[in-house]
């Protein structure tokens, strides 16, 4: 009687033996990475497609989807309210959004990665109709106070306002980049109503 061939599980190879992308895909921290950067991914995507990009929404579908279309960040919008901090400002971006239906921020107006396309709910929002100081030593001052010595308890950061025209890393709380966008964005708020200029909705 003739015995059938065993067949023996097959051995990793060697990594003499084995491509640079073998090697790659093979690494430990790549098969666990790719448990988290697909979420990521998809993450970033639906953002992406839903805030800036719905009309490729539409395409993809044939129209069956028509999701709202974008919004910019200098794009009016509807709704500003300002109010002081702890005044219920919270409470009244969730009223506007659970009854109303409207996309409410709260602290933030960047809609290219956040559902504000109707309008904020905000305390800081308030420096649009502040009166210039009275000379520019004052103004600079001011804003020193407010970039030169950044909290998290301030209820700012200019990453609320809009994507980084920078290129400041979102991996990075504070540092030079973040600051020279603070000045950026203050130079344009500050007074801007006043003036009849402001150029973020």
């Amino acid at each position: 009687t003739s015995s059938s061939p065993t067949t023996s599980p097959s051995q990793p190879k060697h990594p003499d033996d084995m491509t640079l992308l073998e090697v790659f895909l093979s690494h430990p921290l790549v098969k666990v990475g790719k448990f988290f950067l697909l979420p990521y991914l998809l993450y970033l995507s639906y953002y992406s497609l839903l805030l800036q990009h719905p009309h490729h929404l539409s395409t993809l579908t044939l129209n069956i989807l028509s999701p709202r279309p974008a919004v910019g960040v200098h794009s009016p919008r509807q709704l500003l309210i300002v109010a002081p901090p702890s005044s219920g400002t919270v409470q009244i971006q969730k009223e506007l959004k659970n009854k109303l239906h409207l996309e409410m921020g709260h602290e933030t107006s960047d809609t290219a990665w956040n559902f504000v396309r109707d309008g904020t709910v905000s305390w800081f929002h308030g420096i649009r109709f502040l009166s210039s100081p009275p000379s520019n030593e004052d103004l600079v001052r001011s804003f020193t106070a407010i970039c030169g010595n950044y909290t998290e308890n301030m209820g700012f950061h200019p990453a609320a306002y809009r994507v980084p025209e920078n290129r400041c890393s979102y991996r990075s709380k504070w540092d030079d980049c973040w600051r020279k966008e603070c000045y950026a964005i203050l130079i344009e708020e500050w007074g801007c109503a006043t003036r009849g200029n402001c150029e973020i909705g």
